[in-house]
């Protein structure tokens, strides 16, 4: 199975472009909607990969029409963190939370995400302001325990590159 992401034009409703591809292509399965986007996501067997962008392409509900492309966002990377190497069946032990501090925030802010495509390559860009600068490279060192943090992904260029976050 591959995911396909498909942007419904804006003349239609999404419950028909729905039912409209389904009945032109059974071979898709559903999965879900995201109206605030206007972009349905279905499921295409390995054997109508090869078929399914253009025939997609072809139909009237659809705007725009790509695979689906999972993001991962790395976490930062201490340069300074310690390591050590261990001898098969040697005991290891320490205090967790020593030479830590645990540092808390109340504060909250607004992350302005949009894509931005740099030599082939679809990739995140990031501002403190919905019309600043975008920068390729975010400024933000880490996030704070208890700390609210807002990604806006209002840009029409986020319709089809949703974020997500993996630990």
């Amino acid at each position: 199975m591959k995911r396909v992401v498909v942007k419904v034009g804006n003349s239609f409703n999404l419950e028909e472009a729905k039912d409209h591809l389904l009945g032109k292509l059974s071979y898709l399965i559903f999965v879900e909607k995201l109206r605030s986007f206007d972009i349905l996501i279905f499921d295409v067997p390995e054997e109508n990969v090869e078929s399914a962008l253009g025939e997609l392409r072809t139909l009237p509900p659809v705007k725009k029409v790509s695979w689906d492309t999972e993001y991962a966002c790395h976490p930062v990377v201490d340069a300074n963190a310690v390591s050590w190497e261990h001898q098969e069946g040697e005991e290891i032990s320490g205090d967790a939370t020593a030479g830590t501090r645990n540092i808390t925030a109340t504060s909250s802010g607004t992350i302005y995400v949009k894509v931005q495509n740099f030599g082939g390559a679809n990739l995140y860009v990031y501002s403190t302001t919905q019309g600043g600068v975008y920068s390729l490279i975010s400024n933000y060192t880490g996030f704070l325990q208890g700390q609210t943090i807002t990604f806006d992904q209002s840009d029409i260029t986020n319709s089809t590159h949703s974020l997500r976050f993996y630990s």
